[in-house]
């Protein structure tokens, strides 16, 4: 008889556990929903207004936080991003310091496309 006694403690402890388990999962998940909805509702670019100008009709002004990311998504999905002046012309992507003399005349050292 006691041994009856105590299965039926271990059941009862079994059934204790899964349903403090189903509790804890179910409020993980409500946590989850609760917080995709607070990001979504807080990310800035979800309430940007795209237009189809042109950059002689519109111009927005932005900072590195904007730009980096953007290239970096850019060159994951192979675009290609050039930088150009005011009149048209093509901005270097990166200067240097060094002579260019003593880069050498190989077609890994031009460094200016």
């Amino acid at each position: 008889m006691e041994n009856a006694v105590d299965a039926l403690k271990i059941a009862f402890a079994v059934m204790v556990f899964i349903l403090a388990l189903s509790v804890a999962i179910i409020m993980f998940s409500q946590l989850n929903q609760v917080s995709q909805v607070v990001l979504a509702s807080s990310d800035v670019t979800q309430f940007y207004e795209y237009t189809t100008a042109t950059a002689e009709q519109s111009s927005r002004i932005v900072g590195l936080e904007t730009i980096i990311p953007t290239l970096y998504k850019y060159y994951k999905e192979n675009y290609t991003v050039i930088f150009l002046k005011e009149n048209g012309e093509p901005l270097p992507l990166y200067e240097s310091q060094t002579d260019r003399n003593l880069w050498g005349t190989g077609t890994d050292n031009n460094r200016t496309k």
